[in-house]
C-alpha cells in the first residue's frame, strides 16, 4: 500500500497525528508483512457506545514453538490519538481454530498485556507491540487448532497449535 493510500485511510479513521501514526504504522508493515491495513466500524472498550470508522491492521503475525513458526492471526485497531493512545488488540482465529483464553486473551480473543497497558510514546510503537505478542503468542498459544469434522464443542481432543509455516525459527 503506497503512502498516499495509507493516509487517506488514517484521514478516514478522523487521525489526529497522522504522520507520526503513517511512520509507525510503515515501520510496523515492514517488519510483519502478513498484516494489512483496513477500516473498520469498531466501537472501542471502555469508551462510549458509539461505533466509529477506525485504522486496523489485520493478519497473522508469526511466533515461534519448538523451533517451527506458526501464525496466529490478529487485528489491532488504532485509536484516533494513535501513537499517543495504546492500540486494541484481537486474536482471530479462522473457523478451524478456537480461542485458548489464558491471562493475556480473553474469551472473546481481546489481548491484554502490561505493554499496551504501560503504552507511552515514543518509547512504545506497533513494532514492539507485534515483538511482544508474538513472545507472549509462543509462551502460552492463543489458539488451538480444531480436529477435523470435528466442531469446538464435540472434539474431546484438540491440538494447542495452529498449521505450522514452513519456515524455521532463528
Amino acid at each position: 500500500m503506497s503512502a498516499a493510500e495509507l493516509k487517506k485511510r488514517l484521514v478516514a479513521a478522523k487521525s489526529q497525528y497522522i504522520e507520526l501514526a503513517k511512520q509507525d504504522i510503515v515501520d510496523a508493515l515492514n517488519q510483519f508483512r502478513d498484516l494489512v491495513p483496513d477500516l473498520e466500524k469498531f466501537k472501542f472498550p471502555d469508551k462510549d457506545n458509539e461505533q466509529r470508522i477506525t485504522f486496523k491492521l489485520k493478519g497473522t503475525i508469526p511466533m515461534c514453538y519448538r523451533e517451527t513458526v506458526y501464525n496466529i492471526p490478529i487485528s489491532i485497531y488504532l485509536s484516533s490519538m494513535h501513537p499517543y493512545h495504546s492500540p486494541v488488540c484481537y486474536v482471530n482465529p479462522t473457523e478451524d481454530m478456537v480461542i485458548r483464553s489464558n491471562e493475556n486473551v480473553s474469551k472473546d480473543g481481546r489481548v491484554y498485556l502490561s505493554y499496551l497497558h504501560e503504552w507511552r510514546y515514543p518509547g512504545y510503537d506497533l513494532t514492539g507491540l507485534i515483538q511482544i505478542l508474538a513472545m507472549s503468542f509462543g509462551e502460552k498459544c492463543p489458539v488451538f487448532s480444531k480436529k477435523s469434522g470435528k466442531t469446538a464443542s464435540q472434539s474431546t481432543s484438540v491440538n494447542p497449535w495452529p498449521t505450522p509455516t514452513p519456515m524455521v525459527c532463528l
